[in-house]
């Protein structure tokens, strides 16, 4: 269950008006609502940071993650099998569009700007903006943005290169040509954000 207590702070902090004080007729929220009041809380956060003292700024922060970790526990149950990765991308709607439309996805949840969770089998896609707990900056002071690296997921399908043909005819970028071992072909296609994924043919 959500954190009704945390719900309601963060609502008063962002200027959603809910009616009720913690543990006094507060009614449970639907995962929409949450949903809605993750997107409108992360979505007024960077202005709020702007205009704060440095204690004001950690609140904040500190609201965020917790906002977070709540809104990510708010969908239904998930599988015990499932993997589930994270990549940092520079827009969430066009990370969503690109693997739900391009790569089969299926929006699971999405919190505005912030953070969008996709399914496609056992896997699911963190697929996270600027503006949450994951982008803030490490002790050296750098900043995790996307394409970073070659760290990736796979996936496979069918057809290798039917797949490869439709997805260059609907725009998406590639990094090489299919790879050909022994039979086992594969080649990587990048995100809207330079993030990689490996596509792989089935034995």
């Amino acid at each position: 269950m959500p954190d009704l207590t945390l719900i309601l702070n963060l609502s008063e902090w962002i200027g959603i008006d809910i009616e009720g004080e913690p543990g006094v007729n507060v009614p449970t929220p639907s995962p929409l609502d949450t949903t809605a009041l993750g997107a409108l809380y992360f979505d007024s956060y960077p202005p709020g940071i702007a205009n704060s003292t440095l204690e004001e700024a950690t609140e904040r922060s500190y609201h965020a993650t917790r906002c977070e970790s709540m809104i990510m526990g708010s969908g239904p149950p998930r599988s015990e099998d499932m993997a589930r990765v994270r990549y940092m991308v520079d827009d969430v709607d066009d990370a969503v569009a690109f693997y739900v439309s391009k790569l089969g996805f299926e929006l699971d949840q999405q919190f505005g700007s912030a953070i969008a969770i996709l399914v496609h089998g056992d896997l699911e896609l963190l697929v996270a903006g600027p503006r949450t707990s994951a982008a803030k900056s490490m002790l050296d002071g750098s900043t995790p943005g996307p394409g970073g690296g070659w760290s990736m997921f796979v996936l496979t399908v069918d057809d290798l290169e039917s797949y490869v043909s439709e997805l260059r005819e609907a725009g998406v970028e590639f990094r090489n040509e299919i790879v050909d071992m022994q039979g086992r072909k594969q080649i990587l296609c990048s995100d809207p954000s330079g993030n990689v994924i490996e596509l792989i043919e089935a034995p």
